[in-house]
């Protein structure tokens, strides 16, 4: 039996509490409680629920046991207030009667921090409080609520997360503003100054003053409360609306909208000026916001960011650029480059093992701290595609990696690591013993976004078994997206091999996962490249989560998207085969075996069809006219299209990349290898997923090369219309003829069926084409 707490009533979880007589024990000792539960969670320690009400209802809940404080303890007492008071305030009050405490005031709070979140363990008492208007009411909240220690509130959704201890690590992000609940010392009242002007709107600025405004913010409009704005109508661009703002006194925040529904000759666009700091940033096509600050003048332009948005140090009336990093520079990474570093060749040889690994961006500041783990998805994500469990496991944006498995269910099962930087990995304890691990800071946000410094943390594995090892690492890259961070992709690449010939030993298996926040085209991957085997990429942003190794391509045995659970990234799942032989040198025979079926496939049909031109016209065939330079090797298409067509008997992929970039509805092709049924797929979306098939090839259309392709172009495309007419058509097809059409290069004959009628339809062959 379970008794449920009303929302807003005092409740303390304590942890590892063995039996319910120590859980009663408990509550009869805490001045607050008046009821309490135990019970034990899934795989978890067992817990004591301290709750300051007596049960308004009873729930019926296995492995729960729930009772009322003891009668011989002393009585309960309510929570006290919030407020902390010396003795000879608590006397004064204690004085006068109950009606005259006031209530907590915001402007009491401790120090608020912008741009941090606190962070305290999940067994702590945890509550969320919707539509709180400000960081100072929030603090005002926490200061009501007895177990609340420390608070953060979120800018975006108006949330108040209290928090019933103080925080074990300060994180930056953007959007969130954190405190304490402990109270500042109130100076003593002075009087008033005399009440300074409100500001000029029309007023310049002036020559000692300077202008810093922010960079571009397209697609938002800024909205807030301000005692001044003024919109200026038919301006033609957001650098005009921006300059207009820069030399405005009173203006601190711009929009300029392309289309305010303004008639006249000048265009339909307005620019928005505000005097205030925005309080909401909403989606808005054509929309264009930024922010201008106006200060004294400051003389060492070095003493600027990288857009002029970070000030000198200690000015008055400073507001630090949160997307900046603090005036001290502090750490910064190693920019410099040069000679890649060889890694280690993995080892051949012995038994094949099988290590099947998973990366995932657990988004944790929204999908655990503000949507509640949306009713476990992440952890069904990962329990479900257990089947056979996972090796090792690399988490980015992880603050707790206890708190998954415990919540999947697996923390009996694995050993977790928890880094800096909000990184963590967990390893098989019954198939694995760790030999080191470690972590560095190999890169750090630019300026233009800043969150911070960006780790790669590493552990190397010993397969129980089998002996062998794995040298396993997890990275989560920097901002912005493909920009390498503050010392670009190559740098970026360059640290984290360095990181891994320090650290991985000859014959290691190196696995290298992660959020890259690195797409296929940008220097990061590219350098990567340049000594790993891109595995398998995600479709997240044009692919920025990755999984890397020494290991060949062919030694992927499954690749697998498993979706997002909750959170804004793919969870991808690879499993890689280890040993065996020489992976590297099977791979490249399958593969060579099936490319040289493929070319002796394609040369016998070429030899076909040239004779039979030769025969019927008298000229060789042209060639295709088509380079496939896009297409994936081992890679099957995840699609989702409402078109579809395929051809069998098609000798290579060029050919069916031809086949697709002459067809308008095609936007995708897929290659299948079969014994004596190669089949060409073409499909009308693209690609939403990739799942690794040995032998299968996979691309886009060839579009540049259209133009150029050769004269049976058209004549496959009046093919697949004809066929899909007749497909959709269900009343029974008007006879006609077979038309057999030269195919030079293209495999067995093609025949195209014409709906005209004619007299040789009584006469001629009457079977179904070869290639449809």
């Amino acid at each position: 039996v379970d008794y449920p707490v009303s929302a807003g009533e005092w409740q303390q979880q304590v942890s590892d509490v063995s039996t319910p007589d120590l859980c009663c024990e408990r509550c009869n000792k805490s001045p607050h409680c008046r009821s309490w539960t135990w019970g034990v969670t899934g795989h978890g320690p067992k817990i004591c629920w301290l709750k300051g009400m007596s049960p308004k209802i009873k729930v019926h809940k296995l492995k729960f046991l729930s009772g009322l404080r003891s009668a011989a303890a002393p009585p309960a007492r309510a929570p006290p207030a919030a407020e902390t008071k010396p003795p000879a305030a608590k006397r004064a009050a204690a004085a006068k009667p109950a009606a005259a405490t006031k209530p907590a005031q915001a402007g009491s709070c401790g120090p608020i921090q912008h741009g941090i979140d606190y962070i305290v363990g999940h067994d702590h008492w945890f509550r969320q409080r919707a539509h709180v208007a400000s960081p100072g009411a929030c603090c005002a909240q926490c200061r009501a609520a007895d177990p609340c220690k420390s608070w953060t509130w979120v800018r975006k959704s108006r949330q108040c997360i209290l928090k019933g201890g103080e925080p074990s690590k300060k994180l930056p992000n953007y959007g969130v503003v954190s405190g304490l609940a402990k109270l500042v010392p109130i100076p003593r009242p002075r009087p008033a100054p005399r009440p300074s002007p409100p500001p000029d709107p029309h007023k310049v600025v002036g020559a000692g003053e300077q202008t810093v405004c922010g960079p571009l913010d397209r697609g938002k409009l800024y909205r807030g409360n301000s005692t001044w704005n003024e919109h200026l109508d038919h301006i033609k661009d957001p650098h005009t609306c921006r300059e207009k703002c820069r030399h405005i006194a009173a203006c601190r925040v711009w929009t300029w909208v392309k289309d305010a529904g303004l008639i006249g000759p000048d265009g339909p666009s307005r620019c928005l000026l505000m005097g205030g700091t925005p309080e909401h940033r909403v989606e808005k096509a054509g929309a264009v916001s930024g922010e201008c600050r106006h200060t004294a003048h400051v003389g060492n332009a070095s003493s600027r960011g990288v857009h002029g948005n970070r000030l000198r140090k200690g000015h008055p009336g400073q507001k630090a650029d949160l997307r900046a990093p603090p005036t001290s520079e502090g750490w910064h990474p190693s920019c410099a480059t040069g000679k890649l570093p060889e890694l280690p060749e993995p080892g051949h040889g012995g038994p094949a093992l099988d290590v099947k690994v998973l990366t995932y961006n657990l988004y944790w500041w929204n999908l655990f701290d503000i949507e509640n783990d949306l009713g476990g998805k992440p952890f069904r994500l990962i329990s479900g595609s257990m089947d056979p469990p996972y090796d090792v496991m690399g988490f980015q944006e992880c603050e707790d990696p206890h708190y998954v498995l415990r919540k999947a269910g697996l923390e009996d099962h694995y050993h977790a690591i928890k880094g800096e930087m909000a990184i963590c990995m967990a390893f098989r304890r019954d198939r694995w013993s760790m030999l080191t691990s470690g972590q560095l800071n190999v890169a750090e946000d630019r300026k233009d976004q800043y969150f911070g410094q960006r780790a790669a943390q590493f552990i190397r594995l010993h397969h129980t078994a089998t002996g062998r090892t794995v040298f396993f690492m997890n990275h989560h890259g920097p901002l912005p997206v493909d920009s390498g961070g503050r010392c670009g992709g190559a740098a970026t690449a360059f640290n984290i091999m360095e990181f891994i010939a320090r650290n991985a030993r000859p014959k290691d298996a190196i696995i290298l996962v992660g959020d890259f926040n690195a797409d296929g085209k940008s220097a990061t991957v590219q350098q990567l490249k340049r000594r790993l085997e891109e595995l398998f990429r995600g479709s997240v942003d044009g692919g920025i989560d990755h999984v890397f190794g020494n290991l060949p391509v062919s030694s992927v045995v499954k690749a697998v998207n498993l979706g997002n659970g909750g959170s804004d990234h793919d969870a991808l799942q690879v499993v890689v085969r280890v040993g065996g032989g020489s992976p590297e040198g099977n791979g490249k025979a399958k593969k060579g075996e099936a490319s040289q079926a493929a070319n002796d496939s394609e040369r016998t049909h070429k030899q076909d069809a040239a004779s039979a031109g030769h025969a019927h016209h008298g000229t060789p065939p042209k060639a295709l006219g088509c380079a496939c330079d896009m297409a994936e090797h081992d890679i099957d298409y995840v699609i989702q299209s409402n078109w579809g067509f395929h051809f069998d008997h098609v000798p290579s992929p060029d050919v069916c990349c031809h086949r697709c970039s002459v067809v308008p509805e095609c936007r995708s092709w897929i290659w299948v290898p079969a014994a004596g049924l190669n089949q060409c797929w073409l499909k009308g979306g693209l690609p939403v997923g990739r799942i690794r098939m040995l032998g299968h090839v996979s691309g886009l259309p060839n579009l540049a090369a259209t133009a150029t392709m050769h004269e049976d172009a058209d004549k496959i495309r009046k093919y697949v219309q004809r066929k899909t007419a007749v497909r959709r058509d269900t009343a029974t097809p008007t006879p006609g003829t077979w038309e057999k059409l030269p195919s030079p290069g293209m495999g067995n004959p093609l025949f195209f069926l014409s709906r005209e009628s004619s007299d040789r339809a009584a006469t001629a062959e009457a079977r179904p084409p070869t290639a449809a």
